[in-house]
């Protein structure tokens, strides 16, 4: 799970690091100060993410509610967590940026900061599931688990490689492509990019470092 910060506070900052990001070492956190090119490219990229963006940025030309608002221009499916030093739950709400929570930064801070975040990943989770059918059985299968999906030669079946193994199916390569709307890099292969680590000019390579040549 790719999880941006957007916060400018140094305080705050070494505050979410030890609160969410020391218990999740399997998620990617990317921190940001102010909205600048590179969080801008980020926004744009088609990976689920979870953002947790300060309301208040001192440093930045654009606040948290004019980032959410550019999110949501392209984006209604990662999940918003707001954070501030003060109640503004009511107005933020009324903004309509279907935002998951707002956390005061007060003494609760921490336990409300742990559940949003759990929320949020429980949310994208499941949201973030096929249902794919295995010989004969019906199983859900994680969108992020998936590498690609390639047509097996001289069969109906597709093959399915996903972080832990490969999984074979007779469901369609069009069918899998509605379902997971992957990039068709060719007529008998589906990429998801949002596990693309490199795409060399002779081959791809994954988050989990396989690769596949091109």
């Amino acid at each position: 799970m790719e999880v941006v910060v957007i916060e400018d506070e140094i305080f705050w900052k070494n505050k979410i690091k030890e609160i969410i990001e020391s218990n999740n070492k399997e998620d990617k956190f990317l921190y940001f100060d102010r909205y600048d090119k590179t969080l801008e490219s980020i926004i744009n990229n088609k990976k689920l993410k979870i953002y947790l963006l300060d309301i208040e940025l001192k440093d930045s030309d654009i606040g948290g509610t004019v980032i959410a608002n550019l999110i949501r221009e392209i984006d209604w499916k990662s999940i918003i967590i707001f954070f501030s030093i003060y109640n503004e739950k009511e107005s933020i709400i009324s903004l309509r940026l279907n935002v998951l929570t707002y956390v005061l930064k007060d003494n609760n801070f921490k336990s409300e900061l742990i559940n949003a975040f759990n929320s949020a990943k429980n949310i994208l989770l499941e949201d973030n599931k096929i249902k794919v059918n295995i010989n004969g059985i019906e199983i859900n299968l994680y969108v992020n688990d998936i590498l690609y999906i390639t047509k097996e030669k001289s069969s109906k079946y597709c093959l399915i490689h996903t972080t832990s193994g490969i999984l074979r199916t007779r469901s369609s390569l069009s069918e899998l492509k509605k379902k997971t709307n992957f990039k068709q890099e060719k007529k008998h292969l589906l990429i998801n990019e949002s596990n693309v680590k490199y795409s060399l000019k002779d081959k791809i390579i994954f988050s989990n470092d396989t690769f596949l040549l091109k």
